[in-house]
């Protein structure tokens, strides 16, 4: 595998570069390599990873940074939601 980063959020992609003769996947090293995971951030918060099967894990934040859903579709449409929102008490 090989890991893409970038010096101030971290891994970006991950490729798959060498199979062997163990490998129950496709066979052969035929390029281009096979994209594992590729993650998109804003600025440093991760917003979704998308992977090779089509399917996206996306996180969505509020305005103080804190994550208030993260969802997980496939090619079928959404797998998962999970809503994390965040209560704010009246204060009047």
């Amino acid at each position: 595998m090989r890991y893409d980063r970038d010096a101030l959020v971290g891994i970006t992609a991950v490729t798959h570069v060498e199979t062997g003769a163990d490998y129950p996947g496709r066979p052969g090293g035929v390029d281009p390599r096979p994209l594992v995971a590729q993650t998109s951030y804003l600025g440093r918060r991760r917003v979704s990873v998308t992977f090779a099967n089509s399917a996206q894990t996306s996180t969505r934040y509020d305005g103080a940074g804190r994550i208030i859903e993260i969802r997980h579709a496939g090619q079928g449409g959404a797998l998962l939601t999970l809503d994390g929102g965040h209560v704010v008490k009246d204060q009047g």
